[in-house]
């Protein structure tokens, strides 16, 4: 499926796109166009890209000592602690369920994976709690044992053009994207983990395994990408050639950019594009544009958080467009630079 869309709505990059895909690449392909399905939910469901002949070996111990790691950091650093649990409860509560059947685990089948937290660079305050894939045990891991997939990300460059092409530009972004595509069910039992009883460390650990694709397993950006093409191509019918073009051309992973000639194009393509992507179980929010009457056609709670109380006469903050700053007042683009002292 991947490869036709290619073919008809790529002809220029077609030939170098393919040309440098692997056999790898083809089989990870292969593997989605026959799998995907659509969730009663609306979500997509993909499998695991997993190589053949893979078997697991048992690597439950490695997890219970990253586990034990865990628990040590959390006695010495209570913000810490706060922060990794908080962020754990919304994993518990809408990305993973307990382990309740018995399975052997010497089956190779069952794969565990560790986590630790990370905090935003610049939001001290805002962590991310990180699988670790690559964790590797008996010279082996999960990433070793995937396939990653080809590159389906659009190119930089040629978003952040087609971004400043038109005078009304907008942007907004995909809500905790990867976490929106669920893994087949076959598959779950490579995803398991540890964690503690109603989150409190001192009670007794707990098998639980993930049912969405995870940020730091190595096939997730071509998994993710691969379902937002797969939610454009299922949308274009419905809302036309203009959407589809955006979801699928204009965003580079989980943020998309693009500008129209008028306010009122602008205006219907947020709406339907919101729309197409609700019908993938995607939620487009933190919308940004140059335009007053765009802005003011957004529902305060979908706009970005700068823009949530600005009214339509109040100049419009600086915002980052894929790492480029971005003064929405004047609309102009430029970079900041940093030097030593």
């Amino acid at each position: 499926m991947i490869i036709s869309m290619y073919e008809h709505d790529f002809n220029d990059l077609q030939t170098t796109q393919l040309r440098h895909m692997s056999a790898d690449d083809f089989k990870f392909l292969h593997i989605m166009d026959n799998n995907i399905i659509k969730r009663p939910d609306n979500h997509y469901e993909m499998p695991l890209p997993v190589r053949d002949n893979v078997k697991m070996p048992n690597n439950r111990t490695l997890a219970a000592k990253r586990l034990g790691q865990l628990k040590c950091k959390f006695l010495t650093n209570s913000k810490y602690k706060e922060n990794y649990i908080s962020f754990m409860k919304d994993v518990l509560a809408n990305c993973a369920e307990t382990v309740l059947d018995e399975i052997n685990l010497n089956d190779g089948s069952v794969n565990y994976v560790p986590h630790h937290g990370i905090y935003h660079p610049k939001k001290r305050d805002r962590i991310r709690v990180v699988f670790d894939c690559s964790a590797e045990y008996a010279e082996t891991s999960l990433n070793k044992c995937l396939l990653k997939g080809p590159d389906l990300m659009n190119g930089l460059v040629g978003v952040l053009s087609r971004f400043r092409k038109e005078p009304v530009a907008i942007q907004a972004d995909i809500k905790g994207m990867f976490h929106q595509f669920f893994v087949s069910e076959k598959n779950q039992n490579l995803l398991r983990f540890l964690w503690w009883q109603n989150d409190d460390f001192q009670q007794k650990i707990v098998e639980y395994r993930m049912k969405i694709h995870l940020f730091g397993a190595i096939s997730s950006p071509a998994c993710a990408n691969y379902g937002l093409r797969k939610a454009a191509e299922d949308g274009k019918e419905e809302f036309g050639l203009q959407t589809y073009r955006f979801i699928k051309e204009d965003f580079y992973v989980d943020d998309g950019l693009t500008s129209l000639p008028t306010s009122a194009e602008a205006i219907q393509l947020v709406n339907n594009s919101t729309q197409l992507c609700a019908k993938a179980g995607l939620k487009l929010h933190k919308w940004v544009t140059n335009d007053k009457r765009v802005l003011n056609s957004i529902p305060e709670e979908s706009r970005a958080s700068n823009l949530k109380k600005i009214d339509v006469g109040n100049r419009q903050p600086i915002e980052r467009a894929l790492g480029v700053v971005w003064c929405v007042e004047s609309d102009t683009s430029g970079w900041i630079l940093k030097t030593s002292r």
